[in-house]
């Protein structure tokens, strides 16, 4: 007689390299990723974990876009390289200038920082009107004020950004910290070209987003 054919156990399923620490694969996370997914292993942890640990490539091919819009300002704290947050926030600025939108979105403005009241209280009248004066370095000024003009902000809005957000976290809206060794080595093998793909600005780079 001839014996019966040997079945060979399944293999390991294929997972993503950001998914080293989690008991499951790919399809499970690209499930969670579209919503299906149940706590603790869900949209928001898929969302977080595919922007802090994905390699650039595979963040440009699975994030999406209306989600993330709907996502970030809720998910952004949790985002912990400092640097990833604030290119997603020029990110997310560039999907919304492309329509992009949470539901919902409330277009009044301003609310006001310590009250959250829409365009009642002093603070939005004092907001408004009270002069502010600085010196800069002449080429910061024009670096940040070119950035700006392609957010559609100018210097005045980013102060005033930056002004509520100080009040909302009752501190600065970003750490100031010395990047440790491992932030030092990939900053110098990232000048050098080393790793990864070279833009010039943030826009050129997100632009290869809207291709993909």
């Amino acid at each position: 007689m001839n014996s019966p054919p040997s079945i060979s156990p399944p293999g390991p399923a294929k997972k993503y390299p950001w998914l080293w620490d989690v008991p499951f694969g790919n399809e499970r996370f690209d499930a969670a990723l579209r919503g299906d997914g149940a706590w603790p292993y869900d949209e928001r942890w898929a969302m977080i974990r595919l922007i802090d640990y994905a390699p650039y490539r595979d963040l440009r091919r699975m994030l999406p876009k209306q989600r993330f819009v709907e996502m970030w300002p809720e998910i952004r704290e949790k985002i912990r390289p400092r640097e990833i947050r604030e290119g997603m926030d020029f990110y997310y600025q560039r999907l919304k200038q492309q329509g992009y939108a949470p539901k919902n979105e409330d277009k009044r403005s301003p609310i006001c920082p310590t009250c959250q009241a829409y365009n009642k209280c002093d603070t939005i009248r004092r907001m408004k009107t009270t002069v502010l004066h600085a010196r800069i370095d002449p080429e910061v000024k024009v670096g940040a004020e070119t950035i700006l003009h392609k957010l559609g902000l100018n210097s005045t809005d980013a102060i005033r950004l930056f002004y509520s957000q100080i009040v909302l976290r009752r501190g600065l809206p970003f750490p100031v910290e010395i990047p440790n060794a491992k932030t030092r080595k990939a900053i110098k093998d990232s000048r050098a070209g080393k790793g990864g793909q070279r833009f010039n600005s943030l826009e050129e780079m997100f632009a290869t987003w809207d291709e993909a």
